[in-house]
């Protein structure tokens, strides 16, 4: 019915609201959301590991409380925390310490982001907190970045519904290449895997794709930081 509804405002000289399109548009978009979440949290009846769910990443617990009601200098001391935990615990490794200070990357809920690129470090200057670490460990800008799904207030499963974080959490990666970086297993991309079924009333369209989880190379390679 709704073809023919559609044809009849064709007619009439209605605009071509092009429903059919707007509804295949829908469907990919309400699976790649259900992909993003799985992602992020996976699903444990399922079995499948998600980017914060994951058995074998080490967690790294900043002590002393939140950032917002740290100093400047322990909110670097944090940051120079976050920075090393990987090579300092990798340093005895038997197959090669991950010590490139180049090759970590910090990924950061957007509070704690904001807040240090807006602290000043000292009284008696104008650089922030940011600024001030990127200059002297030699950092790129691009190794600390804002992830705003990182935040326990933008991590609800779906919306209205519960929260994947029960607070805000950092991560921490040592980049390698695709070969060992993690990375989500999409083995199927979205596809309507049969013709349209005819109800008497309208059609059904199906669509599915295929989900695999978080893969995880090399565990060593990231860590969560809870504490911020």
């Amino acid at each position: 019915m709704e073809a023919r509804r559609e044809a009849l405002g064709v007619r009439n000289g209605k605009p071509d609201f092009q429903i059919d399109r707007r509804k295949v548009e829908m469907c990919h978009r309400g699976l790649a959301e259900f992909a993003n979440f799985l992602w992020l949290y996976g699903d444990p009846l399922a079995g499948i590991d998600g980017l914060w769910t994951s058995p074998d990443i080490a967690t790294l617990s900043l002590p002393g409380g939140p950032w917002s009601g740290k100093t400047s200098a322990a909110i670097l001391a944090d940051l120079v925390n976050m920075l090393t935990v990987i090579p300092n615990s990798t340093q005895g490794s038997p197959v090669g310490g991950l010590v490139d200070l180049k090759k970590i990357k910090l990924q950061l809920p957007p509070a704690q982001f904001y807040l240090i690129s807006s602290q000043i470090m000292s009284s008696a200057g104008s650089e922030s907190v940011l600024s001030y670490f990127l200059k002297t460990f030699g950092l790129r800008e691009d190794q600390v970045s804002i992830v705003y799904e990182f935040a326990a207030s933008n991590s609800q499963i779906y919306i209205g519904g519960p929260q994947g974080l029960s607070a805000d959490h950092a991560l921490v990666t040592y980049e390698c290449g695709d070969g060992w970086d993690a990375k989500f297993m999409m083995p199927q991309p979205i596809e309507m895997p049969a013709p349209p079924r005819q109800t008497g009333m309208g059609e059904t369209t199906f669509y599915h794709a295929r989900f695999g989880g978080m893969m995880v190379a090399d565990a060593r390679r990231m860590r969560y930081v809870v504490g911020m």
